[in-house]
């Protein structure tokens, strides 16, 4: 997926800069954000010069092409940047009913939440189409291990969590890990409340946990 996302971003870029041939001159990051979608990855083309854009495009190639250290390219640091700040957001909005839907409700669902024409748009709404959430989640979580060493976050919760409470809980750890894209999980013997993994290391807040708790004591009695 990641290759494939990368490449039409940079089609994107090419396209964007063939028209506008003084950007690097006098970079205008609002006209890259209407070309290209999102926002992060505009701010970042802005920040380039040509020079340094055009080797780190080189760079970018040549990690896609040998799957190298995916560190050394800036333009994948925004592409992982871009998942944990914008994606997050829209992604959040995909609960179970619009996997549940018929593949014309999933395109016009996804025609609202991601309208742009952009050939990365349009791949982004491919796979979302294509893969299951844990399986789009999977994807872009091992990205930023290589990306920038960010750890796991797993929440479960006994229940699909709403959009608010996902946004709280990204929040959260967007202050501790601001590289972390957090994986939701439904676990339905947790009863109520939340459990969280980071690295596989169990941070417990569930009413399961509690209740195995008291049947621990009564058994010490």
């Amino acid at each position: 997926m990641i290759p494939d996302l990368t490449s039409a971003l940079i089609k994107d870029i090419i396209h964007f800069l063939k028209k506008e041939r003084t950007f690097f001159s006098a970079p205008n990051a609002e006209k890259a954000e209407q070309m290209i979608g999102s926002k992060i990855i505009a701010r970042h083309l802005s920040r380039e010069t040509e020079s340094s854009f055009v080797n780190d495009l080189g760079t970018t190639i040549k990690i896609l092409s040998n799957s190298e250290d995916f560190s050394g390219s800036n333009l994948l640091k925004s592409l992982g940047v871009f998942f944990v700040e914008e994606f997050s957001l829209i992604f959040d909005q995909l609960d179970k009913d619009f996997y549940r839907s018929t593949t014309t409700e999933r395109r016009k669902k996804l025609d609202q939440l991601l309208p742009h024409g952009a050939a990365f748009m349009a791949e982004l709404r491919y796979f979302i189409s294509l893969y299951s959430v844990q399986e789009m989640t999977e994807e872009i979580v091992v990205f930023l291990q290589a990306l920038f060493k960010s750890p796991r976050v797993l929440t479960q919760s006994p229940i699909e969590c709403d959009r608010e409470t996902k946004d709280a809980i990204r929040r959260h750890f967007g202050l501790k890990l601001p590289k972390s894209f957090v994986a939701f999980s439904i676990n339905a013997q947790l009863i109520g409340g939340i459990r969280f993994f980071i690295d596989g290391k169990v941070v417990d807040r569930s009413w399961f946990s509690r209740i195995q708790a008291i049947h621990r004591l009564k058994e010490l009695v």
